[in-house]
């Protein structure tokens, strides 16, 4: 069996992983990242961690529209933190509501947030209509780990509204000042890490936009991780970021057309 990569716009409806998988192996020759290739069975014995080595690369080395994408949240009245998993950088945060309709809160630094809004706990806070946004840091320090609101608190410690205990490697947090009197909608701009492929029948932006690019990418992960190869790496690369960049010449010739007062440059 000889999987033909279709990309949606070729007039398919995208390639899955289980296509990606089985392209892959038989491209690079190394069936023994698949079950048994010999028996028809492509799952997964190795591949996929390419795959998805392969699909960071690409977002990593380009940042293609679809990258970006909303988060929406309605926090609890008096909470301020909003968390959130997986995310790039934020670039926008807006609040939204019926009555006074759509936001955007003007981002501040997180010194000027501790610096204005002082008061703790959190709940001594008078509540509002947000107006601020900063970033924040949620962990605690490696030593205390293994802490918790609750132990933080027999210890007599205060000021810990903003924390997020346990793992919280993949975990962004952001401060909305002042907390919430209402129900508002939070709307947050982030910029994504790809959703990993994970399941047979999984696609992603790479996947269905371009798939070929994705199978190059993953094959440039197999030179560098199990071949230790320089020259296949460079092989790779070289041909990706060249198709890299033709896509990124039909995006700022999209962001380039309409009137000129559009993207003319300013004094």
């Amino acid at each position: 069996m000889t999987i033909v990569l279709t990309p949606i716009g070729a007039g398919g409806a995208g390639t899955t992983l289980l296509e990606i998988r089985t392209a892959l192996v038989q491209q690079s020759g190394h069936y023994e990242l698949v079950v048994d290739a010999d028996g028809a069975d492509f799952s997964d014995n190795g591949a996929d961690f390419h795959i998805n080595a392969g699909q960071r690369w690409l977002s990593n080395n380009f940042e293609y529209k679809k990258g970006a994408a909303w988060l929406y949240q309605i926090p609890s009245s008096g909470e301020s933190l909003i968390t959130f998993s997986n995310a790039r950088y934020v670039r926008e945060v807006w609040i939204a509501s019926t009555a006074a309709g759509r936001t955007q809160l003007e981002k501040k630094t997180h010194g000027w947030i501790r610096e204005n809004y002082a008061d703790v706990p959190l709940s001594t806070l008078t509540g509002g209509t947000p107006l601020y946004w900063c970033n924040t840091q949620v962990q605690l320090a490696p030593e205390q780990y293994a802490e918790n609101a609750t132990t933080l608190a027999a210890d007599g410690m205060t000021d810990i509204d903003f924390l997020v205990y346990g793992s919280q490697y993949v975990t962004t947090g952001i401060i909305v000042m002042p907390p919430s009197d209402g129900t508002f909608t939070v709307e947050v701009l982030t910029r994504w890490q790809d959703k990993d492929l994970a399941v047979d029948t999984d696609v992603s932006f790479w996947s269905v936009a371009h798939p070929e690019l994705l199978l190059d990418a993953a094959r440039l992960s197999i030179e560098r991780r199990l071949h230790r190869n320089t020259q296949g790496v460079n092989d790779f690369t070289a041909p990706l970021m060249n198709d890299l960049k033709q896509i990124e010449f039909d995006m700022v010739a999209e962001e380039a057309s309409g009137p000129p007062e559009y993207w003319r440059m300013r004094g």
